[in-house]
């Protein structure tokens, strides 16, 4: 019995990325030819490399806007005082 191709599960081309070749290369159509052409001709490496850092800086991934706001208590590990900085905002 051959394996069905019918899924979109089946053509993910990482198990930790819903997304398939076709999705990958349109996502990087718009980016320097050199790019574009490294990340295509190694897809899953591309995506290999990608994880760990997408693990790292999950927060720069949340979406946060007039519809999804961000928690109450929520505070950037990178916060700092400006005024401890002496820099003046108006």
């Amino acid at each position: 019995m051959l394996p069905s191709c019918s899924k979109a599960e089946d053509k993910f081309i990482h198990p930790s990325f819903a997304i398939t070749a076709e999705e990958l290369d349109n996502t990087a159509i718009e980016l320097p030819e050199e790019i574009k052409t490294a990340i295509t001709q190694d897809r899953k490496g591309f995506l290999n490399t990608l994880f760990p850092l997408l693990e790292i800086y999950d927060d720069l991934l949340t979406l946060a806007d007039k519809s999804n706001p961000l928690s109450e208590n929520y505070e950037p590990a990178d916060l700092i005082n400006l005024d401890e900085q002496n820099i003046k905002v108006k």
